[in-house]
């Protein structure tokens, strides 16, 4: 197992244990981490290309699955830089409003 594998594995322990405070940004933590290069594409990809037994939220699993879902998307399509940029804005603006509860 690489330590990006740990490190999701770790989220989702987290995740897991404490639902109720983070299920609401687990989503966004998943957009950083890409977006930071902290975990590399390929890495969620075949972490989560099958539902996982960890979550036994359906809510969890659902935002899986929409974040594998956008990974899929946005290697068929051709964002230009400007456009990744203001996704990246976006989410970094969403994960320090997050980051101050």
């Amino acid at each position: 197992m690489t330590a990006q594998n740990y490190l999701l594995h770790a989220l989702e322990i987290l995740i897991n244990d404490h639902k109720e405070i983070y299920t609401k940004i687990f989503l966004e933590i998943l957009y950083k981490f890409y977006h930071e290069n902290i975990i590399e594409e390929n890495t969620f990809i075949i972490r989560y290309q099958q539902p996982s037994k960890c979550y036994t939220d359906e809510k969890i699993q659902k935002m899986v699955d929409e974040f594998i879902q956008w990974l899929n998307k946005s290697d068929d399509e051709d964002e230009t830089e400007s456009e990744s940029e203001v996704i990246y804005l976006v989410l970094m603006n969403i994960f320090n409003d997050v980051r101050r509860y």
